[in-house]
Parts: structure tokens; C-alpha cells; sequence
């Protein structure tokens, strides 16, 4: 993937003097994964532009301590925090695009898989649109593999290019099968199939593993963070509690999805009939 630093001029910049990038300098920020210098542009970008506005047009690194800190204060009362994507969101999108073309259906199959296992968007997507897929960066039917006997088989998906991978590693996500509508195994299913991959051979003898479902609300945030594969305290910026009212509800939801699937035939077709309440 070829990088643009021109696309990073207030983070290379020295303040607001221009500077030439050196062959040292680019072989650094190449040891960077693009969004980690992209994310520093940002913040220099915006520190600059709080300079401007405080009148100091002109500046030279490395900045005082003062205008860090002024920088640093917030100028409007903190807004709420994103709230999590819930159930009865997914329930909602699975309405919405159960009633469209196959790219819809792609879309929520992406969806169900990350929703359950807590994975990054772009870990299970190309960052291409178009063209040759890179086999390093994105998720193929060969990086798929079923672990367990039949009507127990968990997915396997294989990371090259996770967020949180060290450089020749790979991670592992592991699906389980629900007796529902958002069942992440039959959506993978149905993404092998569109792309006329190979049907479930590739069995594996080792053992199932064990992992905490995020179906069951009342998890512990050490067991969140193994699932979300999480190395730091990041955990805390994403996860939001359950309450015991919004977890009964949950645990009832999904009975009622397993009962309105064992009512239907068709897999695409198994659709919810559940009042869902948007407020929550």
C-alpha cells in the first residue's frame, strides 16, 4: 500500500514552518500502520488551528507547557458518550436489509459477525473497493476453518492484519452457532456460498476452545477484553454497562428469536416478529 505523506503535513511540519521529509523520516513513519500517523495529523492539525485562533499564528516545536494545557481545556461541556449497539439495534438492521438486494445482505452478514464477536470492521473488510484483493490485509474463504462435529461447528476466521497483531502474527475469531436469526456461523455460511467458495471440508480435530459469549450481558471485563483482544485499558472507552432491566430483556429477546427460527424454513427468511423499542 503506498502512503501519501503529503496527506500529513501539520504532524511532519515543524509547528507551522515547513519542513522536507528525509529518508530516515519516512522509513519511521512507515513502521506505523497508516491510521496511527493519521491520527497524530489530526491532533496536530487541530492544535495548530487552536493556535491560530489564539492569535499565534507562528510557532516552533517543541511547544510550552501553557500552550499545551490551554489546548487541553475543554472550550464546550463534555458531550455524552456513543452509546453501545445493542440487540435490538441488530434487530432493527436485519428488518431493514432482510428486505433488500445481496449487498445488503453482505452488509448485515458483516454486522452479525462482528457484533457477536466484538471485532473491528476493518479487520473482516478489504481497504480496496475495487481490483486484486490483497491476501495480507484481508479476510478470503480460505482463511475460513470449522472446528466441532456437525450442528455444533464453530467458524473460524483467520486475521493477517489485525489492529492489535504483532508483524507476522496471525489472530483468531471464533464463531459459535445460534439457533436464531443472528447466528454469525450461517452467516458466514452464506458469505462462502456467495463467492462460490469451498464447502465446509476443512475440518479441524483439536478441541473446541472455550470463550465468553457476549450474548450473556453479565460479563466480567477481563473476559470482554479476551474477546475484543484487547491489551490495554481501551476497554473502557467502548463498553457501556448493562442495566438488569435492559439484560432480562435481552436474555428474552434471544428466546424469542430461537422460537420464531425453529417456526421458519427458509434461512433468509427467518425473520423476528418482535416489538422492538428503539429507545432503548
Amino acid at each position: 500500500m503506498s502512503l501519501d505523506f503529503t496527506k500529513l503535513i501539520p504532524f511532519v511540519d515543524n509547528g507551522t514552518c515547513q519542513k522536507d521529509l528525509t529518508p530516515q523520516d519516512i522509513h519511521f513513519l512507515k513502521g506505523y500502520k497508516w491510521n496511527t500517523p493519521a491520527g497524530y495529523n489530526s491532533a496536530a492539525r487541530k492544535f495548530v488551528r487552536f493556535l491560530a485562533e489564539s492569535k499565534e499564528e507562528t510557532f516552533v516545536l517543541p511547544a510550552t507547557a501553557n500552550q499545551i494545557y490551554d489546548q487541553g481545556r475543554p472550550l464546550l461541556p463534555s458531550k455524552d458518550k456513543k452509546a453501545a449497539v445493542k440487540l435490538n439495534h441488530m434487530l432493527f438492521l436485519a428488518e431493514c436489509f432482510l428486505a433488500h438486494g445481496a449487498k445488503a445482505k453482505a452488509i448485515l452478514d458483516l454486522a452479525i459477525c462482528a457484533f457477536w464477536r466484538m471485532a473491528r470492521l476493518g479487520e473482516l473488510t478489504s481497504s480496496n473497493s475495487m481490483g486484486k484483493l490483497d491476501p495480507q490485509t484481508t479476510v478470503l474463504t480460505k482463511d475460513v476453518r470449522w472446528e466441532g462435529p456437525e450442528g455444533e461447528r464453530t467458524a473460524v476466521l483467520i486475521l493477517r492484519d489485525a489492529k492489535t497483531c504483532q508483524p507476522g502474527e496471525t489472530q483468531l475469531i471464533r464463531l459459535r452457532p445460534m439457533n436464531n436469526l443472528l447466528c454469525p456461523v450461517e452467516a458466514v455460511k452464506r458469505r462462502i456460498r456467495e463467492a462460490g467458495g469451498r464447502k465446509e471440508t476443512n475440518k479441524c480435530t483439536s478441541p473446541r476452545t472455550s470463550s465468553p459469549e457476549p450474548s450473556t450481558p453479565r460479563v466480567k471485563p477481563k473476559e470482554i477484553c479476551a474477546l475484543g483482544r484487547w491489551t490495554s485499558d481501551c476497554y473502557k472507552l467502548y463498553i457501556r454497562p448493562y442495566s438488569e432491566e435492559e439484560a432480562d430483556k435481552a436474555v428474552a429477546r434471544i428466546k424469542q428469536l430461537d422460537d420464531c427460527w425453529k417456526e421458519s424454513s427458509d434461512v433468509y427468511e427467518k425473520r423476528p416478529i418482535i416489538k422492538v423499542e428503539q429507545k432503548d
